[in-house]
């Protein structure tokens, strides 16, 4: 099928937030407009999503984190009631791809696009590799919060990172390096496929909420990988010599990445 005009995006992103009465979040409308089979890339579709929404003539506000839906409609209406966070879902048992033929790194892009269509972040890219000196020092994604133009208190730059896996038998290494990655994070993820045994998965969520990790689950599709929160991050102080030594070492290896974050 053809490129669909910017119109067309926002139109389908539009309908699939009024037909959704509880709210509906930016993967899900990209969803609805990837349904059709358009040409247009995920990214460029995520962008004039991102605008529909934004776009106060549109009539679409934030509910909550990452969570839109009409004005004045039910779910907005909602809003200021004590609800269960509609982004926690229940995790599905069956596989969508087989974990052996999609490679990890297929991932980080579109987690980073999570990040920030959840404010998590302002900005996010992915990593990898041993950029920092070593895996234990180097995330797979790195976000930064920033605040904007529109906050009426203003912050300090809080740093984000992930550890991504796609073997879902590998849940103890992805605990070690997201923890690791608090010496220099304010937040950190650690993000597996929900293909993921029930008992490794309650044993991650109880130590996530000790230990403030954030921990989400996603679909083996990295065309539709739906990220999933299981327990939302905490916000700690990291060590300021670690946040140097990580800001000095993006710098060194990756300038345009370290100005795009930072």
């Amino acid at each position: 099928m053809p490129q669909l005009s910017v119109r067309s995006i926002q139109e389908i992103a539009l309908k699939s937030l009024a037909d959704a009465p509880n709210g509906i979040q930016i993967q899900e409308a990209v969803a609805a407009v990837l349904k059709r089979k358009p040409s247009n890339t995920i990214a460029s579709i995520r962008t004039m999503v991102h605008n529909a929404f934004n776009d106060d003539n549109n009539n679409v506000v934030k509910i909550s984190r990452g969570l839109y839906g009409i004005k004045g409609g039910l779910a907005d209406s909602r809003a200021s009631e004590t609800v269960a966070d509609p982004t926690i879902k229940e995790v599905t048992a069956a596989a969508s791809a087989d974990e052996q033929t999609v490679a990890e790194k297929e991932f980080y892009d579109p987690f980073a696009a999570w990040l920030v269509d959840n404010d998590e972040a302002t900005s996010a890219k992915a990593i990898g590799g041993a950029i920092f000196g070593g895996k234990w020092n180097t995330p797979d994604v790195l976000g930064v919060l920033k605040p904007t133009p529109t906050d009426r208190i203003k912050f300090e730059p809080q740093i984000v990172s992930a550890e991504l896996k796609v073997d879902k038998n590998q849940p103890v290494v992805a605990f070690g390096q997201a923890i690791s990655y608090r010496l220099f994070s304010h937040k950190s993820y650690v993000v597996l496929p929900n293909t993921i045994s029930k008992d490794d998965l309650d044993r991650l969520t109880a130590l996530a909420t000790i230990y403030g990790l954030g921990l989400v689950t996603f679909r083996l599709d990295p065309a539709n990988p739906e990220f999933v929160v299981q327990v939302r991050a905490a916000t700690s102080q990291p060590d300021m010599f670690y946040v140097n030594q990580m800001a000095t070492r993006l710098a060194a290896n990756d300038a345009r990445g370290f100005n795009y974050l930072f």
